[in-house]
């Protein structure tokens, strides 16, 4: 994941957008290891998380509560 080119978002957040592009260029010369392996692995929590919340509003009951 840290390796493979740059992983696109799966949800539409302009403020993470502009935070994960401004930290793939931080120490891009380091790889996996700088700016772009660190924006690649964040992209993939939020896209993970974006698919758990989506999972998760269509099995809740609708006007449920705790």
């Amino acid at each position: 994941m840290r390796t493979a080119a740059p992983l696109a978002s799966m949800f539409a957040h302009p403020g993470l957008d502009t935070l994960i592009t401004e930290l793939r260029q931080i120490r891009a010369e380091k790889g996996p290891y700088g700016g772009p392996g660190w924006a690649n692995y964040m992209t993939a929590y939020f896209n993970d998380a974006q698919k758990f919340v989506d999972i998760l509003k269509n099995v809740l009951r609708p006007g449920a509560s705790g």
